[in-house]
């Protein structure tokens, strides 16, 4: 989609361009690389960028960057970082043909300031730059710094071969932040772009740089700014300086949410984003009330914007690193396999079975204390007809060995219970067997709330599938379902999580499925169905 760029009528910096630099050191050793102007006419700022390269690999060693607000009368302030963690503030004075910045900040051992004076010629072609009262450098103090002498080049140094940029081995500030690298759009219910994000890696590393940019209906810039992550020189931290054309400040900082869902604090205020792919985002902002985040409306979707140089092919997906989204997912699937007993409970014998029920618990609490079971628990169905099973118990397993092995149950200690054959004499009296289900566990995904949830209420849906298309449906499970209750946990406080179960054997009869997906939902936030229909229709909208 292409949309315009309705760029703010200011004035260029005046070293605007690609400059070439070298430094001769009191020992006589050389210092070479590169610097770079620009304006950004949308956000209303000036930009200058720094590299030190090595002599040998060509490669950044180190650099700074810095956003400019737009002189007036002749002043503007400047925030500057550099990527050895440091960072101020700046006041710079211009001249005719020169610039003087006075400049304090801090890093990890203390304050740094000092006093930059650069001058160019009549043909703003060459520059010179010394530093002068330089506090917290290398070396700790000096009254005047080796003078650097650029030239204006016309040409992009990386084509000429005279940098390598680092690439895919350019570090990022943190790998929880990884997966939002890259462009994202956002558009309005007639398809129309209404946001730009660009995520990326800054000053080797050192910062996370957003940049964003609203627009209106016609595709105009409406307005744009910067979100700057640094961490904090003193508490390790990780800030955010907002930037824009009126100046900038430190307005927040992350909250990491559980798996790959981020916290952007601003003020009083946070956007959470939180992934429903590796190339889709739900959005949604929050104000805080009472000391809680209380959401704000139904957010919106970020997709990723691909670039040209994104290949599709199987092979680049091989090749691709694998994203902090989904090693996070991964990390947290589960494959083990689910065994569901089924059960017919008359209505005068149900108090005396869950009696029994709770006997056996404390075996299979002995038994997930030795790491054969995982869970287990009884389910009431509440929606089963006169005759057909009315509870279950379910057991989950890591293994299908672990779920087939029953000598486990000859090194448990019976002494509550009497004996395993005297409980049974207890028991099967008041129920009558209605066969089992043996599920496979095949993907899921859990609210981020959901560790703090009572899940006491699940539904169940069997799925049936055309010959031929298992792994299509699967696919459209994965992909568009997952992603959608995704959404709907952000937006309904009862729902806990998703997952898909691949029927693997059932000694009922008339069991014809092949695959079951549940749904684990909290009674205590659970809303009428009118409001569970409203949420869902929401998450359908966005």
């Amino acid at each position: 989609m292409q949309f315009a760029i309705q760029a703010q009528e200011i004035p260029k910096h005046p070293l605007e361009g690609t400059w070439k630099w070298q430094s001769t050191n009191e020992d006589g050793s050389t210092r070479q690389g590169f610097r770079w102007y620009w304006t950004d006419s949308v956000v209303g700022v000036h930009r200058i960028a720094h590299a030190s390269i090595d002599a040998e690999t060509l490669k950044p060693i180190h650099g700074w960057s810095a956003f400019q607000t737009i002189s007036k009368e002749g002043i503007s302030d400047e925030l500057w970082v550099d990527t050895k963690g440091r960072l101020g503030h700046a006041t710079k004075r211009f001249t005719d043909k020169s610039s003087s910045i006075t400049f304090t900040g801090t890093s990890e051992s203390g304050n740094v300031s000092g006093i930059i004076e650069l001058s160019w010629n009549q043909a703003v072609d060459t520059f010179k730059e010394v530093g002068s009262r330089l506090v917290g450098f290398d070396p700790t103090y000096q009254e005047i710094a080796p003078a650097l002498e650029a030239q204006r080049i016309d040409y992009n140094p990386a084509e000429k071969g005279e940098v390598v940029w680092l690439g895919d081995e350019r570090p990022i500030l943190d790998p929880r932040l990884e997966d939002l690298n890259g462009k994202w759009e956002s558009t309005n219910k007639d398809g129309h772009v209404n946001l730009s994000i660009n995520f990326s890696p800054w000053d080797l590393g050192s910062s996370f740089l957003e940049r964003f940019v609203l627009f209106d209906d016609e595709g105009n810039a409406r307005r744009g700014g910067y979100n700057l992550t640094r961490k904090d020189p003193k508490s390790g931290q990780m800030i955010i300086f907002g930037i824009g054309g009126n100046g900038f400040s430190l307005i927040g900082g992350w909250d990491f949410m559980g798996g790959s869902t981020t916290g952007q604090r601003q003020g009083g205020n946070r956007l959470v984003r939180s992934f429903l792919s590796e190339d889709e985002i739900h959005a949604k902002w929050q104000s805080k009330e009472n000391g809680q985040f209380i959401d704000n409306g139904n957010g919106y979707i970020l997709k990723r914007k691909k670039t040209e140089n994104d290949q599709d092919t199987e092979t680049a997906n091989e090749d691709k690193k694998r994203s902090y989204y989904q090693r996070s997912q991964d990390a947290r699937k589960f494959t083990g396999f689910i065994k569901t007993d089924f059960k017919i409970v008359k209505e005068n014998d149900v108090a005396s079975y869950l009696a029994a029920e709770k006997e056996w618990k404390t075996l299979h609490e002995q038994i997930m204390q030795k790491g054969g079971l995982l869970h287990w628990h009884v389910a009431h169905i509440k929606n089963a007809k006169l005759g057909e099973p009315n509870y279950a118990t379910v057991q989950v397993y890591a293994s299908m060995e672990d779920m087939q092995n029953g000598s486990i149950w000859d090194n448990l200690d019976y002494s509550a219970v009497g004996s395993r054959a005297s409980l049974a004499e207890r028991t099967w009296p008041y129920l009558k067997h209605a066969g089992s289900d043996v599920y496979q566990a095949i993907d899921q995904y859990w609210s981020p709330d959901s560790g703090n949830m009572e899940i006491d209420h699940i539904n169940m849906g069997y799925m049936s599938v055309r010959s031929g298309k298992t792994q299509d449906y699967v696919t459209a499970e994965r992909t568009l379902a997952k992603p959608f209750w995704n959404v709907v946990s952000n937006l309904d406080s009862s729902f806990g999580g998703w997952a898909m179960h691949r029927l693997v054997e059932s000694s009922r009869a008339g069991v014809n499925h092949d695959f079951a997906t549940v749904h684990f939902k909290t009674q205590a936030n659970m809303s009428d169905q009118a409001a569970w229909q409203s949420n869902t229709q929401r998450a359908m909208g966005i």
